[in-house]
């Protein structure tokens, strides 16, 4: 899958923050601390995402507004 896009640094709020731990306490068994998360972080808005299993036959393209 491709995702494209515009990048900004955001600063997520403390409830964003403690999510952001939790997520990646359940996916890697570790996480930075809140403070990390509260100095701003990367956020992608995607405006066309492009998948496929095999290019020549079911390539599929999403835009998004």
């Amino acid at each position: 899958m491709i995702v494209e896009g515009t990048c900004a640094i955001e600063t997520p709020s403390a409830g964003q923050a403690e999510g952001l731990v939790a997520a990646s306490n359940a996916k890697y068994g570790y996480a930075p601390p809140v403070d990390a998360y509260l100095q701003g972080v990367w956020a992608l808005r995607p405006e066309r995402a492009m998948a496929w299993t095999d290019l020549t036959v079911d390539a599929t393209r999403f835009l998004f507004d």
